[in-house]
């Protein structure tokens, strides 16, 4: 293995730091999962309530008392637990500025640990890493503009499947343009996948920009890299 492969080696097993939570936010987290999770069993539930209902026969007093009582928990479930969220989220905006200062410091720590390790690395293998390493980026950047093409295009799109919704919201008795999907629909039905196929389009270009950010990230250390060789 040359140099350059295991720089790059080295490279793909690093990561940001990643924002600490308090033990009270990890607590608050997963309160707020295990409620989402109850309501999800509870909204289940109602689902094969509804089904008996509907295909088997009608229920009796009591089940349908038990099922309103599940639809109002399934609704205050999910209430209770974005207040949960929001409330730490109240105190970390009102701490933000110590937040911003305190993480921006645990950064600089992380990556002069990072950066260290590249300290071995020749200035020429580390030259070579950075142009890689902005072709690679370049590359992205090109094949994201390939699929979504620019900001305005997306936009675009975006408008035409919101107004045909609407149009198909306010023709057919209120039904969405899924909804009324059928053979007898042609237009509807290549409009529709249409933009099933720009959401995976879309999907994909959220991907690669993931991708993208994390090149730039080793990118980032090898650039420091190198200004500490000079």
């Amino acid at each position: 293995m040359n140099q350059l492969d295991a720089l790059i080696k080295l490279l793909c097993s690093m990561e940001p730091v990643k924002a600490k939570k308090t033990h009270s936010e990890k607590l608050a987290s997963k309160t707020a999962i295990r409620i989402i999770l109850i309501s999800a069993v509870l909204l289940f539930v109602l689902l094969v309530l509804a089904g008996v209902h509907e295909y088997i026969g009608p229920l009796p007093n009591w089940a349908m008392l038990f099922a309103q009582c599940l639809v109002i928990a399934c609704m205050l479930l999910p209430m209770v637990a974005i207040c949960i969220e929001l409330f730490f989220s109240m105190r970390f905006l009102l701490n933000f500025k110590s937040w911003v200062f305190d993480f921006f410091n645990l950064e600089i720590m992380h990556d002069k640990k990072q950066i260290a390790l590249l300290q071995k690395y020749d200035k020429v293998v580390l030259e070579e890493a950075q142009q890689w390493l902005q072709l690679k980026i370049t590359r992205i950047n090109n094949k994201i503009g390939f699929l979504m093409g620019n900001s305005e295009k997306v936009a675009l799109f975006a408008l035409i499947g919101t107004a045909w919704a609407v149009w198909e919201a306010l023709t057919k008795d209120n039904k969405l343009m899924v909804q009324s999907l059928s053979i007898g629909h042609f237009p509807q039905n290549i409009v529709v996948f249409i933009l099933a196929f720009l959401t995976g389009l879309a999907v994909g270009a959220v991907l690669m920009n993931a991708m993208r950010q994390k090149y730039i990230y080793f990118l980032e250390l090898v650039t420091l890299a190198l200004a500490k060789k000079k």
